[in-house]
């Protein structure tokens, strides 16, 4: 199977994406008894490629922050990640009843990530507090009609544009803008 992937024309990461669900079939088939050996233990994996990862500087933050967004919600959503690295799925998902704290002590988010399903806890920072907007009901969205779709793109990209800012730059970015601030 290895060598199959291997001689497809995909991308490195696809390819190495692929082999390792792979392993984890065989892995997971050995620990319910379907197979006999762990095929997977002593099998090399398919490497990944180093990838560019684009990221915003604090001046292009505060340059987009400035900048007009045809979508006022796809706007505070991203900055909203830009100062807490959380993923589009998880502010999506994000209600009132997700926040914790108070004013005096701070304030902080326990969730369910989406993707790992892990409970976390993140201590929210002022500029997100202040993008969330006045508190509401408990089981409110706090982006509530958060979208995610090619239009919407489209949005941050104009955005991004009428920031005079000349980099590639999607949602994931600002999680990693907030992994190198």
């Amino acid at each position: 199977f290895k060598q199959f992937i291997l001689s497809k024309d995909l991308k490195q990461n696809t390819k190495s994406s692929y082999f390792n669900k792979f392993l984890a079939a065989i892995k997971q088939a050995y620990r319910e008894d379907i197979i006999s050996d762990n095929y997977a233990k002593n099998t090399n994996r398919i490497e990944e490629e180093e990838t560019h990862r684009e990221f915003l500087l604090i001046d292009e933050v505060i340059k987009l922050s400035k900048a007009h967004c045809d979508s006022q919600i796809h706007k505070s959503a991203f900055l909203f990640s830009v100062f807490t690295g959380l993923r589009f799925s998880d502010i999506q998902a994000l209600q009132w009843k997700d926040i914790k704290g108070n004013d005096n002590e701070g304030y902080y988010i326990r969730f369910r990530q989406k993707k790992t399903k892990g409970i976390e806890k993140l201590d929210l920072a002022k500029p997100a507090i202040k993008i969330m907007g006045p508190k509401r009901k408990p089981s409110e969205s706090i982006f509530e009609g958060l979208e995610y779709s090619a239009w919407h793109n489209k949005k941050i990209e104009d955005w991004v544009k009428a920031a005079h800012i000349d980099k590639k730059i999607t949602y994931h970015s600002a999680r990693h803008t907030f992994a190198t601030l």
